[in-house]
């Protein structure tokens, strides 16, 4: 679109018109400030900062920020990582300290205008380097995008703002929504890991509820049959699985052996810290998944009850420890049939079952309505740089 095609209240504009770009360097260890902000401590798509270190954290140059300027992850760009800083502050020196020009941007409109897709979209194609990608503010600088006018703007932002706020709510309920959901998994999976259990509670290993299916895809497979393929890479805490990859076998990766069957518990043995544990759907049966995964199969209808426990804190920080490498740490199907839980007496089982389905199906909905709430901010954001 040309500045002529442009509908009236909107124009196009150089990023270097709209930010400013603010570069004062600090040594962390001759600053009286205490809070440093590293990449690490920026959510995607989130515009608010969660955590934080201290610069006795860090060595080397960072810059400075004062309160309300922004921080842009110029490296790997594609995590699309931009916050508004809450307080004077350092950043890590992979980042870009910018403020808003307010002569041509309302400043509080600025972040938004950096959190659209078609912001983030350049900033990735304008990124050099293959191992971590950078973005340089002399390129960035002369990039046009079309925003609307200052008057239009406070019409925009008031809407922006009002979807914040939604959004922060939403966030707020996904956030206790898994606590709770984590609270109830810890508590009766493992009783809190007390020793003293009540009467007709036993504390039992893996290996004495269940399986381990060591059912294999054979090396002589017909080439051609399709596949349902699950990589470690594909599931994320808790217990959430990405649509399955087909491949056709011949072409499909060597690690993909691993047959599914309906109820089975699927654990990752590679980096155990990543908390990669999944249950087999009716949807996902007969999928299949790496040899990175160790299969259990439950004995005695306690599948999901054991698929609950494979969440818990006790499990991940007893695989981690067990853990071996340095690169890909790693347990084996041992490590995880040693792991110990706690088994409720038939009578009380059914009950805990429900509640921690209704928690999970509870904490499921809420990361659905946030996910919706930010399709609408995304969508909004899209619609407005594109001068509509």
């Amino acid at each position: 679109m040309t500045e002529q095609q442009l509908p009236e209240g909107w124009q196009m504009v150089k990023f270097g018109d709209i930010a400013k770009h603010i570069s004062k360097r600090v040594e962390p260890s001759e600053t009286d400030l205490e809070i440093y902000v590293g990449l690490e401590h920026l959510d995607p798509d989130s515009l608010k900062i969660k955590r934080h270190g201290t610069p006795s954290d860090v060595e080397g140059q960072k810059l400075l920020v004062k309160k309300g300027q922004i921080i842009f992850g110029k490296r790997r760009a594609y995590q699309r990582k931009v916050a508004v800083a809450d307080w004077d502050c350092i950043c890590s020196a992979h980042a870009m300290v910018l403020e808003a020009n307010s002569n041509t941007v309302i400043p509080e409109f600025l972040p938004f205008i950096m959190q659209s897709d078609t912001f983030m979209n350049r900033a990735v194609a304008i990124s050099e380097g293959s191992l971590s990608p950078t973005i340089k503010w002399k390129v960035l600088s002369q990039q046009e995008f079309i925003i609307p006018e200052m008057d239009l703007q406070v019409d925009f932002l008031n809407s922006l703002k009002k979807i914040e706020q939604v959004l922060h709510c939403a966030n707020e309920t996904e956030r206790s929504a898994l606590n709770l959901f984590q609270r109830l998994i810890d508590r009766l999976t493992t009783f809190d890991r007390k020793e003293k259990l009540p009467f007709g509670y036993n504390k039992v290993r893996l290996k004495d509820v269940s399986n381990i299916n060591f059912d294999l895809l054979s090396n002589d497979a017909n080439k051609n049959k399709l596949i349902r393929y699950i990589d470690i890479s594909s599931v994320t805490f808790p217990g959430f699985v990405d649509t399955p990859k087909e491949y056709h076998f011949a072409e499909a990766p060597s690690r993909a052996r691993r047959i599914l069957k309906e109820k089975d518990i699927v654990v990752s043995t590679v980096r155990p810290n990543h908390r990669a544990t999944f249950y087999v759907s009716e949807i996902l049966n007969d999928s299949i998944a790496s040899t990175g995964f160790t299969v259990l199969r439950a004995k005695n209808d306690l599948s999901d009850f054991i698929y609950y426990f494979t969440l818990s804190k006790q499990f991940t920080y007893s695989l981690t420890n067990l853990a071996v490498g340095t690169s890909f740490p790693a347990v084996n199907d041992a490590d995880v049939h040693s792991q110990k839980m706690v088994i409720p007496p038939s009578r009380e089982l059914g009950k805990y079952k429900d509640i921690l389905h209704l928690a999970e199906n509870s904490y499921r909905e809420a990361k659905s309505r946030l996910q919706k709430i930010r399709k609408l901010k995304s969508s909004y954001l899209n619609i407005l740089l594109r001068g509509q």
